[in-house]
């Protein structure tokens, strides 16, 4: 299998000549574009209490054959910075990923280089080691590494999520952290939303907070070149493997700045907020995923051939998608209802679910207030705020995604949901 990854999915030649150590576990992957203070996110690794011999860090610096001089000499200054600093860890590794051909050129690819290396180096020393992935502008709690290895102790983990928490207070502008308030408590409503539907995919997939197991990276064919969402497209083919976690017992801390370099996501968000493009304050009407849930509860009937059951809107959506002749082929290829069960959710995954959430609030229900909605559903689950703000919001997500009770429905499961 490892030799055959390398063949098939675009993996560069070796990258790091120095031999890895032999109680090498752990290595954590930074991307690093443009950053001039990826040295700060380094450091925050070298704070864990943890024996250096026990983990690496690969820092890759990248830029396109179209990239501008300052960027150019950003990277080199970043390249420079990181040598002197650490000029006396044996651990820290950098690859300069330079002049990479711009149609893919971007987060995809360099986190793709980094991971493939790290592969490289456990192959090197016969060990099934764990792979981070991590940002050049991010930080972490002083326990995130050992956190993570006792996790990962267990040899039937395949990949995690890992708890993050944006800053709300600091340097930028105070409109840079309202902007992130909105946004974190925006993606956590939405995910709390899809685990009450019982979706089997119901884990946050944020690039600076994940982890995987260097034979399921590879069984799953690595990491895309994508230059946005390679981090949730990732992880839903890590997901399908089964034995995917949530850890909450430590905390990565990603920036709350806005960024322009891709088309989408938390720092595109917080830049739309500061132009005052989008104020952040609307999300999906929570009734969307009572609609969603019936996929799960009817699954039966579903097996059956009785669509009747399935909430109204999904099923038009189904019906519209041509979604019913799929479950229907399915059906056909099952020996009984447990096989049919587990395969569903190949069918309808994560991205059919988001459009589906996107159908419902075009044709459905428009968007609602998010603070109003994210409030609604914390009542529903027992949990009344003591304020009505977004700060009080967010932390009351914060707290119910981290307590052991709310995450024992996404136990560790001995084969796949998915095969």
């Amino acid at each position: 299998m490892t030799s055959s990854y390398f063949n098939r999915f675009n993996a560069r030649p070796q990258q790091i000549k120095k031999p890895p150590h032999e109680s090498l576990r752990l290595i954590v992957v930074i991307p690093c574009f443009n950053e001039p203070e990826c040295d700060s996110a380094v450091q925050s690794l070298y704070e864990n209490d943890f024996p250096e011999e026990l983990f690496e860090i690969i820092v890759v610096v990248n830029h396109s054959e179209t990239a501008s001089r300052e960027i150019v000499d950003q990277n080199l200054t970043s390249i420079r910075t990181l040598k002197t600093r650490f000029s006396n860890k044996s651990n820290c590794h950098i690859i300069e990923a330079f002049d990479l051909p711009k149609k893919h050129a971007g987060v995809g690819w360099a986190r793709k280089i980094g991971m493939d290396e790290a592969c490289r180096r456990f192959i090197d020393i016969e060990t099934n080691g764990t792979i981070i992935c991590y940002d050049a502008d991010s930080q972490c709690s002083t326990n995130y590494l050992k956190a993570i290895d006792a996790h990962f102790s267990n040899p039937m983990i395949n990949g995690a999520s890992i708890h993050f928490e944006h800053p709300l207070e600091g340097p930028l502008r105070s409109s840079n952290y309202e902007a992130i308030n909105r946004y974190e408590l925006f993606l956590r409503y939405y995910n709390c939303g899809l685990k009450s539907a019982h979706l089997p995919f119901a884990f946050h997939t944020v690039g600076s907070s994940m982890a995987v197991r260097s034979s399921a990276y590879m069984k799953q064919g690595g990491m895309n070149r994508r230059k946005a969402g390679e981090d949730f497209y990732f992880l839903q083919k890590i997901i399908q493997l089964g034995n995917f976690i949530e850890i909450s017992d430590c905390h990565v801390i990603p920036s709350a700045r806005s960024s322009n370099r891709v088309p989408f996501g938390t720092g595109k968000a917080i830049g739309k907020f500061l132009d005052q493009e989008d104020d952040l304050s609307l999300t999906y009407d929570l009734t969307v995923f009572n609609s969603l849930g019936s996929l799960h509860s009817n699954a039966q009937e579903l097996y059956q051939g009785d669509y009747s059951t399935i909430d109204s809107a999904l099923l038009e959506f189904i019906i519209n998608k041509g979604l019913d002749k799929s479950f229907n082929a399915l059906k056909a290829n099952t020996q009984d209802f447990k096989s049919f069960n587990n395969r569903l959710y190949q069918i309808f995954d994560a991205f059919v679910s988001l459009k589906y959430v996107h159908w419902y609030r075009d044709h459905v229900s428009e968007n609602k207030p998010l603070l109003d909605q994210s409030i609604k559903y914390l009542n529903s689950v027992g949990i009344t705020p003591p304020d009505r703000n977004y700060r009080v919001a967010l932390d009351a997500y914060r707290k119910l995604e981290c307590e052991a009770p709310y995450r024992d429905s996404l136990a560790i499961k001995k084969s796949s949901p998915f095969k």
